[in-house]
């Protein structure tokens, strides 16, 4: 089930005859709970200026599904300024990038709590960017690592080389 909370508050949704209104309760009991969490976006959407700073719920996942906030814009100087931080370079691939098609990145994504701040951006390039998605560093790192290690073990499987460099890389892990 999910819900609409700012964290301290909790939303509370009526329909009737067309017409659409929402009331505000500290009690989480009170709350209108959404089977999905499309139709509770829907009334995110509907209620933009006085759900601002609300976000959806997953009760059963227990995390963010969807947050209404506005994120920093940046300037071009910043754009740059994060560009050259990682010289010019994606930070996930190391494919060397054009800054017009540099992507930002949150490296902790704000639906995990991320700060929306120049200390919380990096430059990715596109492909990594829609890869990574909204996890962590250390998720999206195992995530690589588990593919890497998979796809290698299916074509190599057999090979004595292999076996000892996969036992190299678990240890690592």
């Amino acid at each position: 089930m999910h819900i609409i909370t700012n964290g301290e508050n909790y939303v509370i949704y009526h329909e009737s005859d067309s017409k659409f209104s929402i009331d505000f309760t500290e009690s989480k009991a009170e709350a209108t709970r959404f089977p999905k969490a499309y139709p509770a976006i829907g009334v995110m959407k509907r209620f933009k200026n006085k759900l601002y700073g609300y976000y959806v719920y997953d009760e059963c996942r227990k995390k963010p599904e969807y947050e209404n906030r506005a994120r920093m814009m940046l300037s071009y100087e910043q754009r740059l300024e994060i560009y050259n931080r990682a010289n010019g370079k994606c930070v996930l691939c190391g494919k060397e990038i054009k800054i017009n098609k540099m992507t930002i990145d949150h490296i902790i994504p704000l639906s995990m709590g991320g700060a929306d701040e120049m200390s919380n951006i990096q430059c990715t390039c596109w492909a990594c960017n829609q890869f990574k998605s909204n996890i962590l560093p250390e998720q999206f790192e195992k995530k690589i690592a588990d593919i890497f290690t998979y796809q290698t073990d299916k074509k190599h499987g057999k090979e004595l080389r292999w076996k000892i460099a996969k036992k190299l890389l678990q240890g690592i892990r």
